[in-house]
């Protein structure tokens, strides 16, 4: 008995095998038949978590989602419920998100998210180091969808145009001057169509490019500072006017079009001669603002738009004044909350002041050991308090100090007692803040030492280094104070997506991980070694053979031509020993015989075409 029970046992097991086989669908995913499952049996993976389910899912392709989404009611139930998805990001990341980088769902945003944090934590693709030939790097724009890049020097008063994907630069740079000649200025500004200069000697320049940067047009404004321009600025809506301030305390409103200053803005009396204009803070339709040397504010309520259409209706305009212990080193307005951020040097707190009543609202502090660096500032275009998914919009204020650390807080708070607290701190470098990027989804800090790390703004972790400092930039930023040059500074960054660009000192550096680019295993990459023609070095010794190519064309065509005029002089020497009269008629000898054998040339021509015609004519026939 015991035999046969057995065998039936077997039968039995082997029967609801058979019925617990599926179906391979989509996405490789195998689809069980529910109906033919056994009724007692028991299913572990459905007593996950929810939140854990959902970020093993938030791995999948979409292909696979929707092959998965058919395996259960529960399954397609956390596939397609944006709530759990909503939860589960909160669960994996701690916070809710103060940017989004998918509006629609939140499954998106968990899924894009993820996705991206898992690519830039492999670090996978391809990096690229390249020499722009402008020196020390002040200024860049970056136009990824393109891929052309601009990298401006200061201390050369160029600009180089770039490939930010292959390294190759192109031959013709831009200079500031007329002449096409190298010579140093004092401030500059890039953007995708124009580049703004400012000379010591006062004057104004402007470039106008065309949509690669490969042609252009300079253009030199008629009137000038007293001294050097210290400081630049310029509207991307508003695009007719410009605005410079000088050494000599003055503030000029420029018309693009004529190239004249359409309004001077002068401080008051008690401007001194030492102090010099550091920064501006414009905006078009309401103020504009200057910092000082000595830590003053001036503020303009004027409306500049107006002015570039009737001068004359704003003849005196006095300014606001701000008043400070140290030099301000950036102005942040926020139109949201009509108020003003000011950072100033030597210390490690930053104000902010209503432009209304010109009093101090809000004091950021507890955040920076060190003295603040650097700001940056993210302003939501919407400024509606929340969204339509009731999450808040804040206005991000970063700050970096000499200490390496990076703070983040609330651009529109006011914290308990007039004290504003951080939100987030980020450490983890060892020299002075000089760059931050901030987007949706990371934050990249540079440093003095040529130090690059990526965090992430929900966790405040790091997701990857992408330079780390040497040994001997550290000695150097030792010997070197803050305010001198240094050639391993990271003083621009650029990045969207999977791409980011910056400049350590004088060299331009790509990263680029975007899924399909990226480079993969020891095999890939040593046949990617072989293939010299990405690599800098390569791509410098081609560009010197092409130069020697069309220079050795170019002698071998002036070699020609030279031969050409020395033998048709020759034709036309006279003989030694004629007289006046025989020199006239052996030159209209020659001439003669010259335009005879050009008209045998033009006969013998018309000929051979009528023969050709001919016998075209007897074929058709």
């Amino acid at each position: 008995m015991s035999r046969d029970n057995s065998r039936k046992d077997d039968k039995n097991l082997s029967s609801k095998k058979k019925n617990t086989k599926g179906k391979r669908g989509k996405g490789g995913i195998v689809i069980y038949n529910a109906s033919k499952a056994p009724i007692n049996g028991r299913c572990y993976i459905n007593e996950i978590p929810t939140e854990i389910l959902t970020h093993i899912f938030s791995q999948l392709e979409p292909n696979e989602l929707n092959a998965a989404a058919q395996i259960c009611k529960h399954w397609r139930w956390i596939i397609t419920d944006d709530s759990c998805w909503k939860i589960a990001l909160i669960q994996f990341f701690g916070f809710v998100p103060f940017r989004r980088l998918a509006s629609d769902s939140w499954k998106n945003e968990y899924i894009t998210r993820v996705k991206l944090l898992r690519i830039w934590q492999r670090g996978r693709g391809l990096t690229l180091a390249f020499d722009p030939r402008v020196g020390i790097i002040h200024n860049l724009y970056v136009d990824f969808v393109n891929s052309w890049m601009l990298a401006g020097s200061l201390d050369k008063g160029m600009v180089s145009r770039c490939d930010p994907s292959t390294g190759r630069i192109s031959k013709d740079f831009i200079f500031s001057t007329r002449e096409n000649v190298s010579h140093s200025i004092s401030a500059m500004l890039v953007d995708r169509h124009r580049i703004l200069w400012g000379y010591k000697s006062g004057a104004i320049g402007l470039t106008v490019l065309n949509k690669q940067g490969s042609n252009r047009f300079f253009k030199q404004f008629l009137d000038f500072h007293a001294g050097p321009v210290s400081v630049l600025a310029w509207s991307n809506k508003f695009t007719s006017t410009v605005v410079s301030g000088g050494e000599d305390g003055l503030i000029f409103l420029w018309d693009v079009n004529s190239g004249r200053c359409i309004k001077s803005l002068r401080m008051d009396e008690t401007f001194g001669n030492d102090t010099i204009i550091t920064t501006l803070a414009w905006n078009v339709k309401k103020y504009i603002i200057a910092g000082t040397t000595d830590g003053t504010v001036y503020v303009w309520s004027i409306d500049s738009t107006l002015i570039s259409s009737s001068p004359d209706n704003y003849k005196d305009i006095s300014p606001i004044k701000i008043t400070g212990t140290s030099g301000v080193i950036s102005l942040h307005y926020v139109e949201s909350s009509n108020a003003l951020i000011v950072a100033y040097e030597n210390s490690s707190e930053m104000k902010k002041f209503d432009l209304e009543t010109m009093e101090c609202i809000c004091i950021f502090k507890n955040g920076h050991s060190g003295n603040v660096t650097h700001t940056v500032i993210d302003i939501q275009e919407n400024n509606d308090d929340s969204n339509e998914n009731g999450i808040k919009l804040l206005n991000i204020l970063a700050s970096g100090d000499t200490l390496g650390n990076v703070c983040l807080w609330d651009a529109n708070g006011c914290g308990t007692d007039k004290i504003q607290k951080p939100f987030r701190t980020f450490e983890g470098h060892l020299s002075s803040v000089t760059a931050i990027h901030l987007d949706a989804f990371k934050m990249i800090i540079g440093s003095l030492d040529g130090a690059v790390t990526v965090f992430d703004l929900l966790t405040s972790k790091v997701i990857c280094i992408l330079c780390q400092s040497s040994q001997r930039s550290r000695r150097t930023v030792n010997r070197v104070t803050q305010a001198q040059e240094n050639t391993s500074a990271v003083n621009c960054i650029y990045s969207k997506d999977y791409r980011t660009v910056l400049n350590i000192g004088g060299q331009i550096k790509t990263w680029d991980f975007t899924p399909g680019s990226a480079v993969t295993g020891n095999k890939v990459k040593q046949q990617k070694k072989k293939n010299t023609s990405s690599t800098p070095k390569y791509t410098k010794r081609l560009e010197i053979q092409n130069d020697v190519r069309e220079s050795t064309q170019m002698f071998e065509i002036e070699e020609q031509e030279r031969e050409e005029h020395f033998a048709k002089m020759q034709k036309y020497t006279p003989i030694p020993g004629l007289t006046n009269d025989e020199m006239l008629a052996y030159a209209l000898m020659v001439s003669k015989e010259e335009h005879q054998t050009e008209d045998d040339q033009i006969a013998e021509a018309i000929k051979r075409s009528l023969e050709i015609q001919e016998k075209l004519e007897e074929k058709l026939e």
